[in-house]
């Protein structure tokens, strides 16, 4: 019997589902990933026949590389062009010198990754979650006289999306020119025909990176993650918040989210981002004055947008947290929604909070991603102990990205701490160095931790085995989450 068995093993091996497995170890291994994530896809490839390649196919294979290089065609086409607008604005080494010394180092860390420069003279507004969100974005929208474009991941076909559709379809036709940019994926709600209406009166709606399988472009990695408005080139708007009635707490869980309305020099930056998104995704190109108008000066605030995203040779966002949670001297407090670090963040952290600097996570009691949730679990012993202090979200989902640190910066943006968000997706984050916004995210932070429930070790220690053995299970998968 035993000799069977092991002759029955042996066969298994040169199963066609095994074998099918063997052939795409090498392109997860020229993929150059972590150790940790390539193997849990070898093992996911060889272990499980025919599922394991289903699930690397879908969501594994980085086969972007025939679309990057047209990403980069398209970002070098229209460089030398954006050059012109993109410097207005920006800020000179007299503001760098008069900042502290961590805003100076992420500020210079972030320009070097190839990202925008700090623009002063902003105005900035925090919008806290959908119920000012959205009547302020609606406002504008009623307001414009040139041109509205969005850009979101998630443009839901319900009551919220098809308000803001007619809005968009009645600026049109009054002579407003109308774009909207949404990601296939997030937006699979979105049927065809949905923008029929406004497409008639001369408005433009596109996806990006579209699934079709008779064309073998079937891509579930590299989404677009980004939240974007600009109107009139003025006014634009980034953070957590996509298009839809959850957004605005219209059904029966609340949400709670954080976005951004900006005015000034670093709305052209939103704009430059929607451009390059936009002719990829279209081929039209949108560099000209009409959509980039002489920059006002609203406000006296710092901004900086970052942006980060496969097409890039480094992952920016990725590098600002976790330098900026590095240097910080007195506290950290980071809202996520989706909590899955990958080592040098859970090291940054852990050292951080060693060092006596108050850190505090704000992460979701349950969410609409279990796996992530449960993974995300599986890392509180370690911090916790680290002197790290966590608590959980209650009375609805949280979706919120954004950290405050020392009370003297700031981001709001699009970015999860996750390796999806860090490395697959295309992503924006607004970072403000401004004590008073800094202070301001850091209040509503706290805010919604002292509504929330701490996590302490030796109550986190008595869950169940089973709880135990189920997290640490999905941290298995977490390079694939």
């Amino acid at each position: 019997m035993l000799l069977l068995d092991v002759l029955k093993t042996i066969a298994s091996w040169f199963s066609p589902g095994f074998m099918l497995g063997l052939v795409l170890v090498p392109s997860v291994i020229n993929q150059r990933k972590s150790a940790v994530s390539t193997i849990a896809w070898v093992l996911a490839l060889l272990a499980i026949p025919y599922l394991g390649v289903l699930i690397y196919l879908t969501i594994g294979d980085s086969r972007f590389k025939r679309r990057l290089r047209r990403r980069r065609r398209a970002k070098d086409a229209l460089g030398p062009r954006l050059a012109e607008f993109e410097g207005a604005g920006a800020c000179g080494p007299e503001e760098l010198a008069g900042l502290p010394e961590l805003s100076r180092s992420l500020c210079q860390l972030t320009q070097a990754a190839g990202s925008f420069a700090m623009t002063r003279h902003n105005r900035v507004r925090i919008l806290d979650g959908g119920q000012e969100k959205f009547p302020a974005l609606m406002k504008a929208i009623e307001e414009a006289r040139a041109h509205i474009h969005l850009e979101y991941y998630i443009f839901e076909a319900d009551e919220t999306g098809a308000h803001i559709r007619d809005l968009l379809t009645e600026r049109a036709r009054q002579g407003v020119q109308v774009r909207v940019l949404w990601d296939a994926v997030g937006s699979y709600s979105v049927a065809t025909g949905f923008f029929d209406g406004l497409e008639a009166v001369g408005g433009k709606a596109a996806s990006f990176l579209p699934l079709r399988l008779t064309r073998r472009r079937f891509e579930v990695n590299f989404r677009n993650h980004r939240k974007i408005a600009v109107i009139d080139g003025r006014v634009g708007f980034c953070g957590g918040m996509n298009i839809g009635d959850e957004y605005r707490g219209w059904n029966c869980t609340p949400w709670r989210d954080v976005h951004l309305e900006v005015e000034g020099p670093s709305v052209r930056h939103l704009q430059e981002t929607f451009a390059e998104d936009w002719f990829f995704a279209t081929g039209e190109e949108l560099i000209n004055e009409a959509y980039f108008p002489a920059v006002r000066r609203p406000g006296d605030e710092l901004v900086q947008i970052l942006i980060s995203g496969p097409d890039q040779d480094r992952s920016s966002i990725h590098e600002v947290l976790f330098a900026a949670i590095a240097q910080a001297r007195e506290r950290v407090l980071v809202m996520t929604p989706y909590f899955v670090p990958d080592e040098s963040l859970l090291m940054a952290l852990s050292t951080t909070a060693r060092r006596g600097v108050d850190v505090r996570l704000l992460l979701p009691s349950h969410s609409d991603q279990t796996l992530a949730l449960f993974a995300g679990r599986s890392f509180y012993e370690g911090l916790l102990e680290a002197g790290v202090r966590i608590f959980e979200h209650s009375g609805g989902i949280l979706h919120g990205k954004v950290m405050s640190v020392d009370r003297h910066f700031a981001i709001v943006g699009t970015a999860n701490m996750d390796e999806r968000s860090f490395f697959l997706n295309f992503e924006v984050n607004a970072l403000l160095y401004s004590t008073a916004q800094a202070s301001r995210i850091e209040a509503l932070v706290r805010e919604d931790m002292d509504r929330g429930q701490e996590i302490t070790l030796a109550a986190f220690k008595r869950r169940p085995y089973r709880v135990r053995l189920a997290e640490n299970a999905c941290r298995l998968l977490s390079p694939l989450l």
